[in-house]
């Protein structure tokens, strides 16, 4: 199981960096959620998003948008969303 949490799930800031914490209940499947994970990003901007997986359970998940308005993210696992997703956010 994934837990998805973080401010930056339910709104975020243009042109500055949003973030939110990825959780894999057992760590030890971490490796595998991490190659068959996917974080996207939809909404009226170009965004840029990088992962950092810390080795202990946990992934770290940044993203900049370049423009204000409704996003949408999308976190999968194995093609299917984790809960809570799709995350429905604001950007001002």
């Amino acid at each position: 199981m994934i837990f998805a949490t973080g401010r930056a799930l339910r709104e975020g800031t243009a042109r500055g960096q949003n973030n939110f914490k990825l959780f894999v209940e057992n760590p030890a499947d971490e490796l595998d959620v991490c190659l068959h994970l996917d974080v996207g990003i939809e909404g009226p901007g170009k965004s840029q998003l990088t992962t950092q997986n810390f080795g202990n359970g946990t992934i770290s998940v940044n993203y900049r948008v370049a423009k204000e308005g409704p996003y949408i993210i999308n976190v999968t696992y194995q093609g299917k969303h984790v809960a809570g997703s799709p995350f429905h956010i604001k950007v001002r």
